[in-house]
């Protein structure tokens, strides 16, 4: 738009002025870009009040901080006012229960979103034992933790003395947990004397979660009269098992006057007996009930018959097919070992959990799910690599590689990191939850 101002000047000429005015000129205003780089999407942490942290291009603006568990508001949200340098964290005024929690960050149209998990140590006991006894190889038993994130076993040490340190007399025992439950069977005879026994759990820390001791006293009483049978009993581990499953069958079985010197198991429940130990593998084929059965045999020859009905359940859903393949490569070196592959094979929509445990782990967890490519046109499985695990790894580090798929029974690696020696690697299968390692069935 233009104006024409003209003004006569004293000397007679005229002056004229040309005013412009300016046209309105459009601006915009992008959206600050937001992140959350601690705690990382995916990754576990121990800490009850974690400190949430991340950056902004927008400094002068506030950032506002809100935790959610199952959708729902677990914390008042937290404002960061004008954030230093384009950093900002909040930290939670309340500890937190163990569980997965979302945090969410906004800055004006701006969002940011982070799922994390909070673990928290699994609660380890043993039951009482009686005490003073004269059983020498007392059945230990107790509870352990039933999260995700605990180990599908405890370890069992019984110490000499009313301390859990000094002469260890056995163990350590690797006892496998079956719904939050633990039982060891009769332990290795035991002379008389005070024993200790103590139990301990590993979950997603640095360190094992520790049951309170239990002391017992071992003392010899006199044998009863020479006309004693023996007492034939029996129990099972697992408690609930599974078709293909490896069941054992172990004695609790008390002599009476003399010692038992023979043990001979059913484990049809039709005959004929197959001796053995006081520990006898065996697996069942079909589900429903199964009727199993022990013959004790004392020195003087006097016997004694147990019998127990075992149900045996289904196996949950089928072999992932094709099954999946982990490969592992590297060089074993002087703090550990260098790994120049780790790959997997699994079939397209197969979900890959890669989790790193340990003090020393870069990466806590990485997830992916396989691709359909060419290639598994052909042969129904695509490869996956993992480079950021392609490192050098410290002694006591494990890896854990899970392959789940809907329904499907999945495959489980597990590979030990241990100083100048090889890696320990032990393959399983998994449940379609991806929580459970198990045998994988036979059939």
């Amino acid at each position: 738009m233009k104006a024409n101002v003209s003004r006569r000047l004293a000397s007679g000429c005229i002056l004229t002025l040309a005013v412009l005015a300016a046209a309105p000129v459009a601006t915009t205003s992008a959206a600050p870009i937001l992140t959350i780089e601690s705690p990382v999407s995916g990754s576990y942490t121990q800490e009850p009040r974690p400190t949430i942290r991340g950056s902004t291009s927008e400094p002068a603006s506030p950032v506002k901080v809100k935790l959610e568990s199952g959708g729902q508001l677990v914390a008042d949200p937290i404002t960061v006012s004008q954030p230093e340098s384009g950093r900002w964290e909040a930290t939670l005024s309340a500890s937190l229960a163990p569980g997965i929690y979302t945090a969410i960050a906004a800055q004006g149209e701006s969002l940011a979103a982070s799922t994390f998990t909070l673990v928290g140590p699994p609660v380890v006991t043993i039951e009482p034992v009686p005490s003073p006894s004269p059983d020498e190889t007392p059945a230990l038993s107790g509870r352990a933790g039933d999260q995700p994130w605990d180990a599908a076993q405890v370890t069992l040490k019984i110490y000499a003395g009313a301390v859990p340190s000094g002469i260890l007399v056995d163990g350590p025992l690797h006892v496998p947990t079956s719904g939050g439950a633990w039982s060891a069977g009769p332990v290795p005879l035991l002379p008389e004397g005070e024993y200790t026994a103590i139990a301990a759990q590993d979950y997603h820390g640095e360190r094992p979660a520790l049951s309170e001791p239990v002391t017992f006293v071992v003392e010899r009483q006199q044998h009863p009269p020479a006309s004693t049978p023996p007492a034939a009993s029996l129990t099972w581990i697992p408690v609930h098992p599974l078709v293909g499953e490896t069941v054992s069958l172990v004695s609790t079985s008390l002599g009476g006057s003399s010692p038992i010197v023979s043990y001979a198991w059913d484990p049809e429940g039709t005959g004929p007996f197959v001796g053995a130990g006081a520990v006898f593998t065996t697996k069942f084929a079909r589900p429903g009930p199964h009727q199993v059965r022990l013959l004790v045999t004392d020195s003087s020859g006097a016997s004694a018959l147990a019998q127990a009905t075992i149900a045996v359940g289904a196996q949950h859903g089928t072999l992932m097919q094709p099954f999946p393949i982990v490969r592992i490569a590297g060089a074993v070196t002087a703090s550990g070992a260098r790994l120049r592959l780790l790959s997997v094979q699994a079939p397209p929509g197969a979900r890959v959990t890669i989790r790193c445990r340990g003090r020393h782990c870069a990466t806590n967890a990485i997830v992916r799910v396989v691709r359909a490519t060419a290639t598994s046109a052909r042969t129904g499985m695509s490869l996956v690599t993992f480079p950021r695990f392609e490192v050098s790894l410290r002694a006591g580090t494990v890896l854990q590689i899970v392959v789940t798929r809907g329904t499907d029974i999945g495959k489980y690696t597990s590979f030990a990191i241990r100083s100048g020696q090889l890696p320990v690697r032990n393959d399983a299968c998994i449940d379609p939850s991806g929580k459970r390692p198990r045998p994988c069935p036979t059939s």
